[in-house]
Protein backbone atom coordinates (compact mmCIF):
# COMPACT_ATOMS: atom_id res chain seq x y z
CA UNK A 1 0.00 0.00 0.00
CA UNK A 2 0.88 3.23 -0.83
CA UNK A 3 2.34 5.97 1.98
CA UNK A 4 -0.50 8.86 2.07
CA UNK A 5 2.68 11.53 1.97
CA UNK A 6 5.15 9.55 0.34
CA UNK A 7 4.32 8.61 -3.01
CA UNK A 8 6.21 6.11 -4.88
CA UNK A 9 6.99 4.58 -0.66
CA UNK A 10 5.12 1.26 0.39
CA UNK A 11 4.21 -0.74 3.38
CA UNK A 12 2.51 -4.34 3.11
CA UNK A 13 -1.22 -4.32 4.09
CA UNK A 14 -2.33 -8.14 4.56
CA UNK A 15 -5.86 -6.88 5.38
CA UNK A 16 -6.50 -3.62 3.09
CA UNK A 17 -9.79 -1.64 3.87
CA UNK A 18 -11.98 0.75 1.67
CA UNK A 19 -11.15 4.48 1.74
CA UNK A 20 -8.10 3.26 4.17
CA UNK A 21 -4.90 5.44 4.18
CA UNK A 22 -1.30 4.69 5.84
CA UNK A 23 1.18 7.75 6.81
CA UNK A 24 4.68 6.88 8.16
CA UNK A 25 7.16 9.00 10.32
CA UNK A 26 10.69 6.83 9.09
CA UNK A 27 12.54 7.01 5.98
CA UNK A 28 12.29 5.30 2.30
CA UNK A 29 14.42 3.45 0.62
CA UNK A 30 14.08 1.40 -2.69
CA UNK A 31 10.23 2.09 -2.35
CA UNK A 32 9.65 0.63 0.99
CA UNK A 33 9.25 2.03 3.99
CA UNK A 34 12.82 1.73 6.17
CA UNK A 35 13.99 3.03 9.44
CA UNK A 36 12.36 3.70 12.55
CA UNK A 37 8.92 5.50 12.82
CA UNK A 38 5.05 5.44 13.66
CA UNK A 39 3.16 4.15 10.81
CA UNK A 40 -0.74 5.40 11.47
CA UNK A 41 -3.54 3.48 9.40
CA UNK A 42 -7.35 5.29 9.45
CA UNK A 43 -10.15 4.63 7.39
CA UNK A 44 -12.14 7.46 5.83
CA UNK A 45 -9.98 9.92 7.82
CA UNK A 46 -10.60 8.23 11.44
CA UNK A 47 -6.84 6.81 13.13
CA UNK A 48 -7.42 3.37 14.02
CA UNK A 49 -4.13 1.95 14.88
CA UNK A 50 -0.72 2.76 15.38
CA UNK A 51 2.66 1.03 15.00
CA UNK A 52 6.38 1.98 16.34
CA UNK A 53 8.92 0.09 15.30
CA UNK A 54 11.54 -0.42 12.36
CA UNK A 55 11.63 -1.60 8.88
CA UNK A 56 14.43 -3.02 7.54
CA UNK A 57 14.55 -3.23 3.38
CA UNK A 58 10.29 -3.20 3.68
CA UNK A 59 9.60 -5.76 6.44
CA UNK A 60 9.18 -5.07 10.15
CA UNK A 61 12.12 -6.23 11.96
CA UNK A 62 12.69 -5.30 15.86
CA UNK A 63 10.44 -4.75 18.82
CA UNK A 64 6.90 -3.02 17.87
CA UNK A 65 4.75 -1.66 19.82
CA UNK A 66 0.60 -1.51 18.41
CA UNK A 67 -2.01 0.71 19.52
CA UNK A 68 -5.46 0.47 18.41
CA UNK A 69 -8.07 3.62 18.80
CA UNK A 70 -10.07 1.19 21.64
CA UNK A 71 -7.28 1.90 24.20
CA UNK A 72 -6.10 -1.54 23.38
CA UNK A 73 -2.23 -1.95 22.92
CA UNK A 74 0.25 -5.03 21.33
CA UNK A 75 3.75 -5.59 21.62
CA UNK A 76 6.75 -7.89 21.06
CA UNK A 77 9.40 -9.31 18.68
CA UNK A 78 8.71 -8.87 14.88
CA UNK A 79 11.38 -11.38 12.65
CA UNK A 80 11.04 -10.25 8.97
CA UNK A 81 7.56 -9.20 8.85
CA UNK A 82 6.50 -11.94 11.17
CA UNK A 83 5.45 -12.28 15.17
CA UNK A 84 8.22 -14.18 16.66
CA UNK A 85 8.32 -14.49 20.48
CA UNK A 86 6.34 -13.36 23.34
CA UNK A 87 3.87 -10.88 22.89
CA UNK A 88 1.98 -8.98 25.23
CA UNK A 89 -1.30 -7.62 25.12
CA UNK A 90 -2.31 -4.66 27.22
CA UNK A 91 -6.24 -4.42 27.23
CA UNK A 92 -7.90 -0.70 27.68
CA UNK A 93 -9.41 -2.40 30.84
CA UNK A 94 -6.40 -3.05 32.53
CA UNK A 95 -6.24 -6.71 31.55
CA UNK A 96 -2.94 -8.04 30.56
CA UNK A 97 -2.67 -11.43 28.26
CA UNK A 98 0.79 -13.07 27.09
CA UNK A 99 1.06 -15.01 24.03
CA UNK A 100 4.05 -16.74 22.01
CA UNK A 101 4.47 -16.79 18.54
CA UNK A 102 7.04 -18.58 15.99
CA UNK A 103 7.01 -17.66 12.65
CA UNK A 104 4.08 -15.58 12.55
CA UNK A 105 1.71 -18.70 13.76
CA UNK A 106 0.28 -18.42 17.23
CA UNK A 107 1.66 -21.03 19.65
CA UNK A 108 0.13 -21.16 22.97
CA UNK A 109 -1.03 -18.14 25.65
CA UNK A 110 1.34 -17.93 28.13
CA UNK A 111 -0.90 -16.08 30.54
Amino acid sequence: MEISQRPGCYVWNPLPQTDETVTWTGGCDGGFAHGTGTLTWAVSGSEQQTEIGRFTAGRRNGHWVVREANGDSVEGPIVNGKWNGRWVLRRADGSVEEHLYADGEHVRRVR
